[in-house]
């Protein structure tokens, strides 16, 4: 199979999913079958729930299916993406360093021995939750699949309080809104990530779509982002209104989870109160939720909930949830007892020398993602590797 390192294949994802072809499954047929060279592919695609799933289940075939010229799929497939792109677009640009490091790649690759066959299944494992029940391996023999599940033990440290707060919530009602605060380096995107793989909500989830609000100036330029998953493309999503907008999500809900991830919310100051006012609430107004769930969460991570200017509640029982959103109790940091509990819980084989004491010590101090880093390395991995998954 045409495997790629790691890198390389989360640059693929990155970039297809900017592709307009991986709006939806027909889109993607369509485009494939109307290349030469990827007709050999198109009647192999799958379908998917949304363009995250489309991209991880078909970047598979790209890499396992053979071209006519002796090489795999994706390189063509990249190469009639970039053709089918305005030569002035950063994507165009983008795909064609991706292209450049792909030919590379693949040009090492043939100097290279043959890979064996179990270094192939360690790859493609990580494409599903098969190598979540593979048996334990050492801390020196660390891959792919181990680093998926190392990273699924992190998510479930601590945060329980935090993790029952949502599930009450979405056991009364199917629209959510949630705040998630605390200091710099206190594991809230862990946490974030965490909630979103709830059971309830990872049933036809859509893919999260995720905002860091640093980069927006004004609540139009909000809905300009939250339109562009919803629409394909960034040109596209220009030519709506808001309500036009809506009515894509509303739709959309009919048979798929909607999540909004807000990053960086304390950036964003008196317009705080607009995002709940003009952006969340025409929204939560006219949806009608049976099977799916909307939910948003709002992530502060400066500790500033009491300086922020955004409307909460304290319990989601009252009146005026879920239009305002629950604040969750504050991120914290590790106490030596949910640490030895983790420890003593973890499905993970871990070096004698990794303890809840050591963990507590300095520089960690049980502050979350500096405890993070150090599991990470006493278990021969890297935080910078491991938190590709999380949702950001």
């Amino acid at each position: 199979m045409g495997s790629l390192d790691q890198e390389l294949y989360q640059l693929c994802k990155k970039l297809f999913l900017k592709c307009g072809q991986f709006e939806n499954y027909k889109s993607l047929c369509n485009f494939c079958a109307s290349q030469t060279e990827l007709e050999i592919v198109s009647e192999n695609l799958e379908d998917a729930t949304n363009p995250k799933k489309l991209v991880e289940i078909n970047l598979l075939k790209f890499l396992q299916t053979k071209s006519t010229e002796n090489g795999y799929i994706i390189l063509p497939f990249v190469k009639a993406l970039i053709a089918d792109c305005n030569s002035g677009d950063a994507l165009h640009n983008e795909l064609n360093d991706l292209k450049t490091k792909l030919e590379k790649y693949y040009e090492n690759q043939a100097s290279q021995p043959k890979t064996t066959q179990s270094d192939q299944k360690s790859y493609k494992s990580i494409f599903d939750d098969d190598c979540l029940k593979s048996p334990k391996v050492s801390p020196s023999q660390r891959t792919l699949p181990d680093n998926l599940k190392l990273f699924k033990s992190i998510l479930n440290i601590d945060f329980d309080e935090q993790q029952n707060q949502v599930i009450e919530a979405l056991n009364r009602d199917k629209i959510g809104a949630f705040l998630i605060h605390g200091l710099q380096e206190h594991g809230q995107e862990v946490l974030v990530t965490r909630l979103s793989q709830l059971s309830n909500l990872r049933r036809n989830q859509r893919q999260p779509v995720s905002i860091k609000m640093g980069n927006i100036k004004s609540i139009d330029s909000l809905w300009h982002e939250v339109a562009q998953p919803f629409f394909g493309s960034e040109q596209r999503a220009l030519d709506y209104t808001k309500g036009e907008i809506v009515d894509k999500i509303l739709e959309c809900l009919q048979t798929q989870t909607v999540i909004f991830i807000f990053f960086e919310v304390h950036q964003w100051g008196v317009l705080l109160n607009s995002l709940i006012e003009d952006f969340w609430c025409p929204i939560i107004e006219k949806a009608s939720l049976n099977k799916t769930h909307l939910v948003m969460f709002l992530i502060d991570n400066q500790a500033k909930v009491g300086e922020l200017n955004i409307p909460w509640v304290a319990d989601h029982n009252e009146r005026d949830y879920p239009r305002k959103p629950l604040c969750l109790n504050q991120a914290e940091r590790f106490t030596y007892k949910k640490l030895q509990n983790w420890l003593n819980a973890i499905d993970v084989e871990v070096p004698d020398k990794l303890t809840a004491e050591r963990l507590m010590q300095r520089p960690h101090l049980g502050i979350p993602e500096r405890v993070y880093r150090q599991i990470c390395i006493e278990c021969n991995s890297k935080w910078e590797v491991i938190s590709q998954w999380l949702i950001l």
